[in-house]
């Protein structure tokens, strides 16, 4: 009788421990291609994050090299949030100054503008010297996942880009986002998404200062 009992109470514990296991593995598992947090196989094939979702809070590093949260970099302000490969791909020089120019009527909304990218803090700090913004370094590329935006690069292309750029990097390029703009409100919320698989085409300065006033 009592073998039995403790038979039967073995069993429910296994079975509580076996229940509770398959409830944790969801968790612990990694996005599956196609959504966001995952990283796609092309920049075509990206899953970003849509207006109407809350922008996630993520690790970034200043360009001092202190970390920061988003949250924390967001301080419950309108923000323009801007994913750029880095400060050696010139179509992002390019664009980044153009949403400097920007800058004085996105203040004037009530808009602050922030720039992340897989550059180190080295590259960041360069990047930084040209513009009034802030840049952040997301060199773990967490930020990129998190909104969806990062894809896996091309091995050739990527062999490429590893033998004619020297600039200061931390990463290897085996990983970059799609540039993109996203329009987040003070309450941390999604509003406006820009992204384009072709790295040359960027959403320009008056359709960025349009999208800005109508997500207020």
């Amino acid at each position: 009788m009592r073998r039995s009992v403790f038979a039967a109470a073995v069993a429910l514990l296994l079975a509580l421990a076996g229940g509770a296991q398959a409830q944790a593995d969801p968790e612990g598992k990694e996005p599956e291609s196609g959504q966001a947090g995952a990283i796609a196989p092309t920049p075509e094939e990206i899953k970003a994050l849509k207006a109407g979702d809350r922008a996630p809070d993520v690790p970034l590093t200043n360009i001092k090299g202190k970390p920061r949260t988003l949250a924390k970099v967001l301080e419950g302000k309108p923000t323009v949030i801007v994913f750029y490969r880095g400060g050696w791909c010139p179509f992002c020089n390019k664009h980044l100054a153009e949403l400097g120019q920007a800058q004085t009527e996105l203040q004037a909304l009530g808009y602050q503008v922030v720039a992340i990218s897989p550059d180190g803090t080295e590259a960041a700090a360069k990047t930084k010297e040209k513009l009034a913004y802030r840049i952040f370094s997301d060199s773990t590329l967490a930020a990129a996942k998190a909104f969806g935006v990062a894809f896996k690069m091309d091995p050739e292309v990527r062999k490429q880009y590893l033998e004619y750029i020297k600039e200061p990097r931390s990463h290897d390029f085996s990983v970059l986002p799609v540039p993109s703009v996203f329009i987040v409100n003070k309450e941390g919320e999604i509003r406006y998404v820009y992204t384009n698989a072709d790295y040359k085409v960027r959403l320009g300065k008056e359709d960025l200062l349009k999208a800005a006033k109508e997500a207020l």
